[in-house]
């Protein structure tokens, strides 16, 4: 893949770092093994991170950013990536082939707070986050029932008219 800059919106959803991504099909995508821990400390100075936070990354240097990840290994399907500045190491799934081809050596980071991506109401504030994502996955899944409900009006159509000429066989046989 070309270089790029990736911003993908993590959340705690039910205690567990997540984040949705309607553009490579992933949906409440969690982060498992050691990268909860080092969200943690990366997010820690961010207010209401729980309720989403922008993360930023590459695998290319860009200005601002903040860690510096290092490539440590491969298992299993995915790979293990350490922060030497806080001696953490989480393991990153499969899911980081949706944005690159090749595990990177090193994946630059930038974490911020969410800009215009809250609303309030009369019940109080509202998170945003996610929803865009999930109103992509239900349009998605719409176009898809609308496709199967014209194949099916095309198939009953076309059935009518089979039996439509079968009985008027039927009828000059007569």
């Amino acid at each position: 893949m070309a270089n790029a800059m990736i911003v993908i919106r993590p959340y705690l959803h039910e205690g567990i770092w997540v984040f949705d991504d309607a553009s490579v099909g992933l949906e409440q995508e969690p982060f498992v093994s050691g990268v909860p821990e080092m969200i943690e400390a990366f997010v820690k100075d961010i207010p209401n991170a729980a309720d989403g936070f922008e993360l930023t990354f590459s695998a290319q240097p860009f200005p601002d950013f903040q860690v510096k990840l290092i490539w440590l290994r491969r298992e299993y399907d995915g790979n293990w990536y350490g922060w030497p500045e806080t001696r953490q190491q989480g393991w990153l799934c499969p899911a980081l082939f949706r944005y690159f081809d090749k595990p990177p050596a090193e994946i630059y980071c930038r974490a911020s707070a969410l800009k215009a991506d809250r609303a309030s109401d009369d019940v109080g504030e509202v998170s945003l986050v996610g929803i865009d994502a999930k109103l992509d996955l239900i349009l998605r899944q719409i176009a898809v029932l609308s496709e199967r409900v014209s194949l099916l009006e095309a198939g009953s159509r076309a059935q009518y008219e089979d039996e439509a000429k079968r009985v008027e066989r039927l009828e000059r046989q007569q």
